[in-house]
């Protein structure tokens, strides 16, 4: 389940974040389940294929704790870093605070043009 979305500049890329139940089946017999945190995706633009679908997704990130949710994602102009908004869901932590969160920076991304995409005419890229 998708919640938030934010395109990376210079690319087309899609990062996408998961905001989904934390809960999963891990087997039927005995029924047992297993807490999941929440993840971050990165899908490539849809290419010169018949489809209107991504090329590609991989996750990127993950966030492990299952009382937390990634709620925000915004690039820098470079397209090489990022900031992701962590918000816990918890109405009553350890310290009695009640809901909190954090904002963490994500550097290390690659820009990367899809050359692939540009029509025959358009003479832009390298």
């Amino acid at each position: 389940m998708y919640d938030n979305v934010a395109f990376q500049p210079h690319t087309r890329n899609l990062v996408v974040l998961e905001d989904g139940p934390v809960q999963s089946v891990t087997s039927n017999n005995p029924p047992m389940t297993e807490l999941r945190g929440n993840d971050l995706w990165m899908c490539l633009p849809d290419g010169k294929d018949d489809d209107a679908l991504t090329d590609g997704c991989v996750r990127f990130a993950s966030v492990r704790d299952t009382s937390a949710e990634p709620t925000g994602f915004i690039f820098f102009g470079s397209g090489e870093e990022a900031l992701v908004s962590i918000q816990h869901r918890s109405v009553n932590d350890a310290l009695g605070a009640g809901n909190h969160g954090a904002l963490i920076k994500i550097s290390g991304f690659k820009v990367r043009s899809h050359e692939h995409d540009f029509d025959d005419d358009d003479h832009d890229w390298k």
